[in-house]
């Protein structure tokens, strides 16, 4: 075979495909995020102002700066528990995984020593 001074389209794609090349460098998104006061946090309690994760985690890691009593530091808690859980469904079912377990109805009863667990699934 005689070698051609030109490339085929082939070589040309797998020559510029094997060049290193450097990696691409994602400029960070820089969020301006507003301190929170007091006022933010009685509005996320009454639930008139919805919150992230992160803020939540936030405000209960510096609750003796916002002056929180422990009834409201348990009720942040909580949402902040709801908040990750429902994340996480979110996440489990778009990526498919079964949820039948979750949506069947509890069918029977099953008789052990110290009484009668109701555990039992179709």
């Amino acid at each position: 075979m005689i070698p051609s001074p030109y490339l085929s389209p082939a070589e040309v794609i797998f020559r510029e495909l094997a060049r290193p090349k450097p990696p691409v460098v994602m400029a960070a998104s820089v969020a301006v995020v507003k301190p929170l006061t007091r006022d933010d946090v009685t509005a996320i309690i009454a639930r008139t102002r919805s919150a992230t994760a992160e803020e939540l985690q936030h405000i209960i890691d510096h609750a003796k700066d916002f002056d929180l009593t422990e009834g409201e530091k348990q009720q942040l808690g909580l949402a902040l528990s709801i908040l990750i859980g429902a994340a996480c469904v979110r996440v489990q079912w778009t990526a498919g995984t079964s949820q039948r377990a979750v949506h069947r109805p509890y069918v029977g009863f099953t008789q052990y020593a110290m009484g009668i667990d109701r555990t039992r699934m179709v």
